[in-house]
C-alpha cells in the first residue's frame, strides 16, 4: 500500500505530475488569451485609418509609435 501510495503521490505532484501540468496549461491558456486580444487591438486600430494615408500596417506604427523601432544611429 505504501509504494502505491507513493507513486500516486509522484503521478499527482511530482515534476511531470497532474497538478504541474494543470498549472503549466494554465498559464500557456493566459498567454493565449492575451495573444489574441492584443491581435484584435492591433486590428481595430489598424482598420481605423486608411491605407492611402499610412501605406502598410508597419507604416502605421511607426509613425504612430517611432519608439517601438530600432533607431539606427546613422539615420
Amino acid at each position: 500500500m505504501l509504494i502505491l501510495a507513493g507513486v500516486s503521490l509522484n503521478a499527482i505532484i511530482g515534476d511531470n505530475g497532474i497538478i504541474t501540468k494543470a498549472m503549466s496549461a494554465k498559464k500557456l491558456n493566459s498567454i493565449a488569451i492575451l495573444q489574441e486580444y492584443l491581435q484584435m487591438e492591433y486590428t481595430t486600430y489598424c482598420d481605423e485609418y486608411t491605407s492611402e494615408e499610412y501605406g502598410t500596417k508597419l507604416d502605421l506604427l511607426k509613425k504612430k509609435h517611432p519608439d517601438f523601432f530600432f533607431q539606427n544611429s546613422n539615420g
